[in-house]
């Protein structure tokens, strides 16, 4: 009675794996059509997709088989201690070094090289798009997007030799002086035009003017949009709040606002202003 039963197990398994096997075939046959264009990105996805679909698979396949293994221990020797070696011989038999057999261990390590390296291709290539729809040209849009590799490189190096040496390491520093850089080599209008090909703020919006502050005294509405600061552009919170701390401690200073498309000079006293800023950059009062 017990081999019978032991014997309706292995069935079962079997029929599992069956079962597991033409779902998942059938799953592939629903992938929706993708384009036939060898340089679509959906020819990637779908590739991907079918390729963990295999590995996946192959993995349960393996695992059935070793508790295959195991039941028909069982039967044959009638102990369990045999039953778990038998088992282990055979996934080891199937299984290299790291517990996946080799050739199956290889298509994951494909499917993740290819998906770190699409990922890497898009993203660049998107920002090289995005720069030319801006109405940079290609061999401006290839040089912007270098500089800004080269400072990330120099960032990381940095903080590599200030760790080895035992130094404080001031990343925004740094980074602002790399952005002042960018800023003055490509101009005012065309670094204008970078930060929004790449989805960076221009602007510091207004959420909320604090009561009795400088900019509600000066007449800052919510909404307004901060893009000029004591004579100088303003693109991002950080940069307001430089400005504001660099500011003389005495004496007023022209705040430039966006509102409703119109361009507003407001003169505040040079220090906090007193805003809630909101799009734009990270919330905070300034």
């Amino acid at each position: 009675m017990i081999k019978y039963g032991i014997l309706g197990a292995i069935f079962l398994l079997v029929t599992t794996a069956v079962i597991a096997t033409f779902r998942s075939n059938n799953e592939a046959v629903n992938i929706p059509a993708l384009s036939t264009n060898a340089n679509s990105p959906q020819i990637e996805q779908r590739l991907s997709y079918l390729e963990e679909a295999i590995a996946e698979e192959r993995e349960l396949r393996i695992k059935l088989e070793s508790e295959v293994a195991s039941l028909r221990a069982v039967t044959e020797s009638g102990s369990e201690e045999g039953a778990r070696a038998s088992g282990a011989e055979r996934l080891a038999a199937l299984a290299g070094e790291e517990g996946l057999p080799e050739d199956l261990q290889a298509i994951r390590d494909q499917i993740a090289e290819r998906r770190s390296g699409a990922v890497r291709e898009s993203a660049e290539e998107r920002v090289l798009s995005n720069l030319v729809e801006a109405g940079f040209d290609e061999f401006q849009a290839e040089q912007i997007v270098r500089a800004t590799e080269e400072v990330q490189m120099d960032l990381l190096n940095a903080r590599y030799e200030a760790q080895q040496n035992g130094e404080e390491f001031n990343a925004f520093e740094m980074q602002a002086a790399a952005t002042a850089q960018l800023r003055a080599n490509l101009g005012e209008v065309d670094y204008e035009r970078y930060l929004e090909a790449t989805n960076q703020p221009t602007s510091v919006g207004v959420s909320n003017v604090l009561a009795s502050s400088p900019a509600e005294i000066a007449g800052m509405q919510s909404g307004d949009e901060i893009i000029g600061y004591n004579g100088e552009r303003v693109y991002n919170v950080n940069e307001l709040n430089r400005l504001i701390s660099s500011a003389e401690a005495s004496g007023n200073v022209i705040v430039e606002v966006l509102r409703d498309g119109e361009s507003v000079s407001l003169s505040v006293p040079a220090g906090p202003i007193g805003i809630t800023s909101g799009r734009g950059g990270p919330t905070g009062r300034r």
